[in-house]
């Protein structure tokens, strides 16, 4: 599928805690358009405490559900589901908008990052060296990076896996230290009341 994933012509931006929340769950998830399309559910939970979840079918009632969650750790998925009952699989999922990964960065651990530029750098590197678009969105998630490569339109799951897959096992042909994160994130604190910066 040609240019279906990333934008060879558009640098990567990095997301900080001034860039609008709202823009960037419209871009990195796949939100439905009709009531028949399914939802989008967000979770969250506290230390010791099972995950809860609401589904939701537009950002404005995702975030009143966030801003809601103070003081709990709060997450959204990043594919649409058919299950209204806020809960996620993947035999529930639908469609994506993105495909996605992690670095972590720790200068203490040598099976992370020294440091957030030194990831960036290496994410870049690979890019270049695979031929494939530059990240659409990297954000700082404070403990390391989440990275997103947008597609220019939702992805059924047997459209995204092959995607997702060949980035995995590319990633790990070229020896990233990159996680295989193909879940949820964590919301960013300040809206949500999480309590570590993850997005």
């Amino acid at each position: 599928m040609h240019n279906s994933i990333g934008n060879p012509n558009q640098s990567p931006v990095r997301i900080t805690a001034t860039t609008a929340v709202r823009d960037f769950l419209l871009a990195v998830v796949p939100w439905p358009a009709t009531k028949a399309d399914g939802f989008i559910t967000i979770h969250w939970h506290r230390p010791g405490m099972d995950f809860l979840g609401r589904s939701c079918r537009t950002i404005d009632e995702a975030l009143q559900i966030i801003t809601q969650l103070n003081g709990f750790d709060v997450y959204f998925c990043l594919s649409r589901q058919r299950d209204g009952r806020g809960k996620r699989s993947h035999a529930n999922a639908t469609g994506m908008q993105a495909i996605w990964t992690d670095a972590d960065v720790d200068p203490d651990n040598p099976k992370c990052y020294a440091s957030h530029e030194e990831a960036i750098n290496a994410i870049l590197d690979f890019c270049r060296q695979q031929q494939i678009p530059e990240p659409s969105l990297i954000v700082d998630s404070g403990g390391g990076l989440h990275v997103y490569w947008l597609s220019d339109r939702i992805l059924s799951v047997d459209e995204w896996q092959p995607f997702a897959d060949a980035l995995m096992n590319a990633i790990r042909h070229a020896g990233l230290k990159i996680k295989d994160h193909r879940r949820y994130r964590r919301c960013r604190p300040g809206f949500a009341g999480a309590r570590h910066a993850q997005l």
